[in-house]
C-alpha cells in the first residue's frame, strides 16, 4: 500500500503513513496482516508501544512521532516521571476533643437539679426535662455550638410544657416543629458569607 499523500510504501494494516504521518484511510475489505519485519531492531512507539520499521518516523498506530518523542510511562515506571514533584499530605485533622469544662457544668447542672427535683413536690417528667435541657444547652453552648443547645432547650422545655397541659399536646408539638425549622433557617442564614 502506498501513501496518498507522499507516496511512501507503507504496510498494508497502517492507519498512519510512516514517512509523512498523514492519515491512512482504514481497509475496507480483507483480513488485517501483521506488520512485516523489515530487519533486526525494530523502533518501539512510546506512545502507543507499536512496532514500527527502523526507518519510520511516525507510528503506524497512532500516527505519533517515534524520534525525540516522549515515551508515556506506564504504571510501575514512576521512577522515570518527570515533572515538579507532587504535594505533600496534608495534616491530618485535630481529633475531636470534649470540653472538659462545659461537660463539668452540665453534670453539675443535672446532679443539682435531680437533687432539686427530689426535695420539691414537681412532677417527674416536666422537671427532669427541663434539667436536661439546661445541662444540654449548657454542654452544647461550651463547645461554640450555641444553635444546637437552643435546639434541644427549645424541644426539651416545650415537651415538659406540654407534659403539664396536656389539652394542648398537638397544637403545642405543631409550634415546637415550626419553631424548629425557624430556628434551622436563622443558623443557615448567619452560616453564609
Amino acid at each position: 500500500m502506498q501513501c496518498p499523500s507522499c507516496g511512501a510504501e507503507v504496510p498494508d494494516d497502517a492507519q498512519f503513513c510512516i514517512e509523512c504521518g498523514a492519515s491512512l484511510r482504514p481497509a475496507a475489505t480483507g483480513a488485517t496482516t501483521s506488520l512485516p519485519r523489515w530487519g533486526a531492531t525494530l523502533v518501539r512507539c512510546g506512545v502507543c508501544g507499536a512496532d514500527n520499521p527502523e526507518r519510520a518516523t511516525y507510528c503506524v498506530r497512532c500516527g505519533a512521532m517515534l524520534k525525540g518523542a516522549v515515551a508515556i510511562p506506564g504504571p510501575g515506571d514512576t521512577d522515570r516521571l518527570v515533572g515538579p514533584p507532587a504535594l505533600p499530605a496534608p495534616a491530618p485533622a485535630r481529633p475531636w476533643r470534649r470540653s472538659a469544662r462545659g461537660d463539668i457544668a452540665g453534670l453539675a447542672i443535672l446532679l443539682i437539679g435531680i437533687g432539686v427535683l427530689l426535695l420539691v413536690r414537681m412532677p417527674f417528667w416536666p422537671g427532669i426535662l427541663f434539667v436536661i435541657g439546661v445541662s444540654s444547652f449548657v454542654s452544647e453552648a461550651s463547645r461554640g455550638r450555641i444553635f444546637q443547645g437552643i435546639g434541644s432547650v427549645l424541644w426539651l422545655f416545650g415537651i415538659a410544657i406540654l407534659f403539664l397541659l396536656p389539652r394542648l399536646w398537638w397544637p403545642g408539638l405543631l409550634v415546637l416543629i415550626g419553631l424548629s425549622v425557624l430556628l434551622g433557617m436563622i443558623q443557615r442564614s448567619l452560616a453564609r458569607p
